[in-house]
């Protein structure tokens, strides 16, 4: 199964950036999603035509990629498989999300389309209008995908709950299958504070 992760780090409404996933977090994600999945990252960076909300696109020096090549070979970088002689990026990330189990992402439009496909979808927001107009209490996001998902989509303000919750919804994903099994033991509770 495929797990999409959608960062960005770029100046928001003419500010330094605040609603990214750190490397920290990201190492944490990683760490826990990676035997489950393969994993697809996807940063666009001002090349990709990504523009803030103010139209300046500007971007900061942020070493995910660098990291993520290092230490994490088997994640795929929608940039080192984009040829943009050969193909479109819309349709690339699009192709790769319809066949996607599950997305992290980052308040912006990355977080609507990973909300669109009807799958868990961990969302890190600190400012914006969804959070300003209530695009996330109402609710539709979760119904982006039709029907009444809301409970798909979940946001948090904290990069530490984000992750938290992201391994619990595996851990106790794992519980209750092998609970099926005979297994006797409870989900970990509380924030998680190192991967497992």
């Amino acid at each position: 199964p495929i797990a999409m992760i959608f960062n960005k780090y770029t100046m928001e409404w003419g500010e330094p950036p605040v609603n990214f996933l750190s490397i920290d977090s990201l190492i944490m994600l990683f760490e826990i999603l990676s035997p489950l999945y393969q994993i697809v990252y996807i940063r666009m960076e001002p090349k990709n035509k990504l523009m803030d909300m103010d139209g300046s696109g500007s971007s900061f020096r942020f070493d995910d990629k660098s990291t993520i090549r290092q230490k994490f070979p088997s994640i795929i970088l929608l940039d080192d498989i984009f040829d943009d002689t050969a193909m479109d990026y819309n349709l690339l990330m699009f192709g790769l999300a319809s066949q996607a189990e599950l997305f992290v992402s980052v308040q912006g439009g990355n977080s609507v389309v990973a909300s669109l496909w009807g799958k868990p979808n961990f969302i890190y927001a600190v400012k914006g209008g969804e959070i300003i107009k209530g695009g996330f209490k109402n609710g539709w996001y979760g119904q982006l995908a039709g029907g009444d998902r809301e409970s798909l989509v979940t946001v948090y303000n904290h990069r530490e709950e984000l992750v938290a919750d992201v391994w619990r919804y595996h851990y106790c994903k794992r519980v209750r299958e092998d609970e099926a099994l005979g297994a006797s033991y409870l989900p970990r509770q509380g924030v998680l504070t190192s991967p497992p």
